[in-house]
């Protein structure tokens, strides 16, 4: 029988780096929980985030403590993000919500905003 070695590592962050010790890439936590909707949640949330050269959020992947998966694509607080759970779609401009779809078991709904937070377009 061969050896078997096993080794745990525990920690609560993880941070992956360029070679050389060079920029941080990415990072593994547990944390609070960052989604409006789940600050009422005990517990932490699962996170991945992958930073852009200049080590802004490039991708944001969180599995909460119900299990509910959130993906945010672009930085949340800057520029143009998206973001997906398994029941909506949310576009963002500039931390503004500028277009949400919604589904549900009796249907969805979409809905769309102009700079002012006024819905041009009616359903």
């Amino acid at each position: 029988m061969k050896n078997e070695i096993r080794k745990t590592i525990e920690a609560e962050r993880f941070l992956l780096r360029e070679p050389n010790q060079g920029r941080v890439r990415a990072r593994l936590e547990t944390a609070a929980p960052r989604d409006e909707e789940c600050q009422g949640i005990q517990g932490r949330v699962v996170r991945l985030t992958l930073l852009d050269p200049d080590g802004d959020a490039a991708l944001i992947a969180e599995v909460d403590e119900r299990g509910e998966a959130t993906l945010h694509i672009g930085h949340p607080e800057k520029g143009t993000t998206i973001t997906l759970t398994s029941s909506r779609i949310d576009l963002w401009h500039a931390g503004n919500i500028v277009g949400t779809f919604r589904s549900s078991g009796d249907g969805g709904k979409l809905d769309l905003r102009d700079a002012d937070g006024r819905s041009p377009v009616s359903p």
